[in-house]
């Protein structure tokens, strides 16, 4: 027991100076031959200068894990994306689009329209086209019917060049020669004579419904709107043309 506690007296003598020697304070001074000295016990008579103790070292910051780096650099990515979104300027708006929107197909009593377009040709300087329009009876028709179209167009049928400084210049209607047979559910294509002029705007074709071959027996009217989106004033070759017809827009050139 004796032995023990003569180990404890040693141990806990040595705990005091080790702490004493950490709070131990560093001296400087200079001799008389004018050397520099450091140490914690100046000789007497010598003017000494304090140096405080060293503070220590502040404890190293835990490694960052690859989680942690993966949300640092999400965060600085949506920091940088709403940076650039802040710095750039708003998008513009889109045109406005020239020419008169694409008609809607029409469905009447008798018929429905499959098809509606003008087929463009070049006359010389002059851009002409065909009307054409699609078609089919319905299939709960009671019998078939015949048809007569009319067509709105441009005028037809003249070279006359002054023609191309008018804006748009006066249509006339324009029909077929005889009624067409159509049977139930049955489909065809009519088509108008050749004009010349065509402008960006819609030209009407008016199909008149017929209960007999001998066009007296008006039972209904189917009327369509179609697109003419080549302006003739504008085009004068057949290159010009095919330019014009690579347009996707509703007007061109």
């Amino acid at each position: 027991m004796g032995r023990f506690r003569r180990r404890a007296g040693v141990l806990a003598a040595a705990l005091v100076l080790a702490a004493g020697a950490a709070e131990a304070v560093l001296y400087r001074w200079v001799d008389e031959k004018g050397h520099v000295h450091y140490g914690e016990n100046p000789p007497p008579g010598v003017r000494a200068q304090e140096f405080p103790p060293a503070e220590p070292a502040p404890a190293a910051a835990p490694a960052k894990t690859l989680e942690d780096e993966e949300r640092e650099f999400q965060k600085r990515r949506l920091e940088r994306l709403e940076r650039e979104k802040a710095a750039s300027p708003p998008p513009a708006p889109a045109p406005a689009p020239k020419g008169p929107p694409q008609p809607a197909f029409i469905a009447s009593k008798y018929l429905v329209t499959t098809r509606a377009a003008v087929d463009y040709e070049m006359r010389g300087p002059v851009l002409a086209g065909t009307v054409r329009i699609g078609v089919r009876a319905r299939r709960e028709n009671p019998r078939e019917v015949w048809l007569v179209a009319l067509f709105e167009l441009p005028p037809t049928g003249t070279r006359d060049t002054g023609l191309v400084d008018v804006p748009d210049p006066d249509t006339m209607e324009v029909g077929t020669e005889r009624p067409v047979r159509l049977a139930p559910g049955d489909e065809l294509t009519l088509a108008s004579p050749v004009a010349e002029h065509f402008r960006c705007r819609n030209y009407y074709v008016t199909v008149q419904v017929f209960s007999d071959s001998t066009g007296r027996e008006l039972v209904g009217e189917h009327r369509q709107a179609i697109q003419a989106r080549l302006d003739g004033r504008r085009i004068r070759s057949a290159e010009a043309l095919r330019d014009a017809l690579r347009s996707t827009g509703p007007c061109a050139p």
